[in-house]
């Protein structure tokens, strides 16, 4: 494969998550055209808990001001979460990511190609609070990757250096967010991120 995981950074602390559903095609051609459904599929973030197919979060695409926006996401957008409460007071309700790299390398006429986004948590673009408005730190990064080799198709979501974040804008969000990162952590974050990679390949 090509350079993808340039895109996943090192683990240096906390939790380390990786997520991954793949799909095999009996031909290149037809894992070419299926590869082309599922980049669009991870581009649509708006339609991210569809593709989950289940009760899920809820997320939508936003530009750097908060103004959700239909088109395909660049850095600096942000992706605005809505969790099950408990939910943040610094993020006005949602937990709030910023994108800090769309890499993608699609060649058809190759053997191989990806698409990768690489996001942060960071503060809400819809108020002055200068708290980071999500659970964990603005240290952690998530990368949603999506790549073909030949007739294989694998959708991966990589978690790296998850530490809860204890640096909110009041006592009750620091509580809030080592309550809600402490269940990412034990498994719940790996649910959903579970049920996204498969909804990203399936056929």
């Amino acid at each position: 494969m090509k350079h993808e995981n340039k895109n996943i950074p090192e683990q240096h602390e906390g939790i380390q998550t990786d997520t991954i559903s793949s799909v095999k095609h009996e031909s290149e051609r037809g894992a070419i055209e299926h590869f082309l459904v599922v980049k669009a599929r991870l581009l649509n973030i708006s339609e991210w808990d569809k593709v989950c197919g289940r009760a899920s979060a809820n997320f939508k695409l936003t530009d750097a001001f908060g103004n959700p926006v239909t088109r395909k996401p660049a850095p600096g957008d942000h992706i605005r979460i809505d969790l099950p409460p408990p939910k943040t007071d610094d993020g006005e309700g949602y937990e709030w990511v910023m994108i800090e790299q769309v890499d993608d390398q699609s060649d058809s006429s190759s053997d191989e190609e990806y698409l990768a986004i690489k996001v942060h948590p960071t503060k809400s673009p819809l108020n002055s609070k200068r708290a980071v408005a999500h659970f964990f730190e603005p240290e952690t990064s998530s990368t949603f990757l999506v790549k073909r080799s030949r007739s294989f198709i694998q959708a991966e979501v990589h978690g790296r250096n998850e530490v809860p974040n204890t640096h909110a804008g009041s006592l009750w969000g620091k509580v809030r967010n080592v309550f809600v990162a402490l269940g990412a952590m034990l498994g719940v974050s790996k649910l959903q991120w579970k049920s996204l990679v498969r909804g990203l390949v399936k056929k």
